[in-house]
């Protein structure tokens, strides 16, 4: 799935899953899957035969630290020219 911005519908069982020691393992789950019977730390390819519609993304731990990163440096940026703003207007 690519990220646009737009959440998927709520009735679509997704997950999101990372590599582990025997094929890749659930990492996190929307609560459709989760009422589906899916659980996180299990193996995709188990959880793919309770739920056949699962649909499975990726986990990107290092591209999400990095967009928390961004928006970081973006809220530093935006408190800095606040905080300019007001001792101008001061």
């Amino acid at each position: 799935m690519e990220r646009q911005g737009n959440a998927p519908p709520d009735d679509i069982p997704i997950v999101l899953a990372r590599e582990g020691h025997h094929g890749p393992v659930i990492h996190a789950a929307n609560r459709t899957a989760r009422l589906s019977g899916i659980h996180p730390g299990s193996r995709v390819v188990d959880m793919r035969a309770i739920c056949p519609e699962l649909q499975v993304e990726y986990a990107d731990p290092a591209g999400d630290r990095a967009a928390i990163q961004a928006l970081g440096c973006r809220a530093d940026a935006a408190r800095l020219a606040a905080t300019r703003y007001a001792s101008v207007r001061a």
